[in-house]
């Protein structure tokens, strides 16, 4: 699946940054949801770092190199992830009502994969949207987190990717025009908390394209973007895991 962009602005924060931003906000989200569950203030923050996990997956679609080890990872990360999304969230070790976020993450990430065999197949994207049904349907009936929303919201970033990455720069600008205000819907409909969710496209309209960023080639960070890579996984039951320590 992977597809070279034709340009890279040159300015704007690199896939690093918003990996940063994403993982301060969930945390962010999680403490408030454990220790402060009436203070509405931190689940706000938080409602910042699914759409940008969710835009990451997509331009890691795009760009990686085996598709089956990407979808590999995340299965392994999402079963990997469910007792200390448990224990850190319910204090329990088995709760049946919700499964953590990679298991979306994992589905949105095979919607995608089949939606573009079948587009490459038949030059027509909207079939696809079959998929995009199918895994809005397995989402609600495991219970994972987000569930048919998040989904769709992948899918919308899914669809949008090769009108806002390429062509003339007029449907570059209503493809991504489009794709903000469908993805904003999205939060609105969702209720007054998810709604804060739309403030992370404001740092998703900001990515550069770049990997690293001229800030961390500056600091000879470059080093560290296989530590990222998987500590963007880790990150999240590892974390888990001290809330559950610590409560």
């Amino acid at each position: 699946m992977e597809i070279v962009k034709e340009n890279i602005k040159k300015y704007g924060i690199s896939a690093n940054t918003l990996k940063i931003i994403a993982v301060l906000s969930m945390i962010t989200d999680h403490v408030g949801f454990v220790f402060f569950p009436h203070e509405l203030m931190f689940r706000y923050v938080g409602r910042i770092a699914f759409p940008i996990y969710c835009f990451l997956l997509t331009e890691g679609f795009f760009h990686t190199r085996n598709i089956y080890r990407y979808l590999a990872r995340m299965g392994i990360f999402a079963v990997l992830s469910e007792i200390p999304f448990n224990l850190g969230l319910y204090h329990v070790l088995i709760y049946q009502w919700n499964v953590n976020v990679f298991f979306t993450l994992f589905l949105g990430l095979l919607v995608m994969y089949l939606s573009d065999l079948l587009y490459h197949k038949s030059g027509n994207q909207t079939f696809g949207m079959v998929f995009c049904v199918l895994g809005m349907m397995a989402a609600e009936h495991i219970g994972s987190d987000y569930g048919a929303m998040g989904i769709l919201v992948i899918y919308v970033f899914y669809l949008s990717y090769r009108g806002r990455n390429f062509g003339t720069a007029r449907s570059k600008f209503l493809t991504t025009l489009c794709m903000v205000l469908f993805e904003a819907f999205l939060f609105a409909v969702e209720g007054p908390v998810e709604i804060y969710a739309v403030f992370s496209l404001l740092f998703i309209l900001l990515y550069s394209g770049e990997k690293s960023g001229r800030i961390w080639e500056k600091l000879h960070l470059e080093k560290f973007n296989v530590f990222m890579k998987y500590f963007f996984y880790a990150v999240y039951p590892l974390h888990l895991t001290v809330l559950w320590l610590i409560y």
